[in-house]
């Protein structure tokens, strides 16, 4: 699965680097000259990655990552951010603001490929977070005094989406409970309801994990990916 990544850079050259460098490593890329623009999509659309410049009219580097970091969908997506400044200031501030990265320019493309090849593993690793895995298990739980049941469609490190036998709301706080396929353990997790449609489809988003619980659903994932692979082999 490709990993799909957001640039945001007013220079249009630099931009147009970046996307032949990802594209050439595989990526499924987005280009926006806009931070403003860049904003509206990270809220609505989940990324792998963020480049952002520092350096930008409407919104700079430092504050839209910052925003980035507020939304629900990007909160934990790697975020580099690039400068052509050399001020030991400005890349304290953007990493202070969110930034898993920082990059100076100008950089030729062998050596930009180097660096971004570095940041490759951590985009990686939040795009399987958010990798979802059908199941149809049994899922029980609480919201509060009240009782959950519901039958799971699918689940991923961030979270799962179950059609309830009771409406719940955007913002409930749940303990939830279900099996995953090939574990002997059951599978536990505290979550917020970020989605509940009028069919009572929920989807939660983890907030509570516990290490052992996050090695069962990231288990169960690998071992679907793992299957998906040989199956187009």
């Amino acid at each position: 699965m490709a990993l799909k990544i957001l640039i945001v850079d007013d220079d249009i050259d630099t931009l147009e680097l970046l996307r032949e460098v990802l594209s050439s490593m595989g990526a499924d890329v987005r280009c926006i000259d806009s931070p403003k623009r860049a904003l509206y999509l990270a809220q609505r659309e989940k990324f792998d990655g963020v480049i952002v410049d520092v350096m930008m009219p409407e919104m700079d580097g430092i504050q839209l990552t910052a925003e980035i970091r507020k939304t629900s969908l990007n909160r934990q997506t790697t975020i580099v951010g690039i400068s052509g400044s050399d001020d030991q200031k400005t890349m304290e501030a953007v990493m202070a603001a969110g930034a898993t990265f920082f990059l100076h320019k100008p950089f030729d493309r062998a050596n930009l490929m180097r660096r971004l090849n570095s940041t490759r593993g951590s985009m990686l690793q939040e795009q399987r977070r958010f990798v979802r895995v059908p199941t149809s298990a049994a899922v029980t739980g609480t919201a509060g005094n009240l009782s959950i049941r519901g039958t799971a469609r699918d689940i991923s490190e961030g979270g799962i989406c179950f059609v309830s036998t009771a409406p719940l709301h955007p913002a409930m706080i749940v303990t939830l409970a279900t099996a995953l396929a090939g574990q002997d353990e059951h599978f536990e997790a505290i979550g917020r309801v970020v989605r509940a449609t009028q069919d009572c489809v929920i989807s939660v988003q983890f907030q509570e994990l516990h290490p052992r619980k996050l090695l069962l659903v990231r288990e169960f994932v690998r071992l679907h990916l793992s299957r998906s692979f040989e199956s187009e082999q």
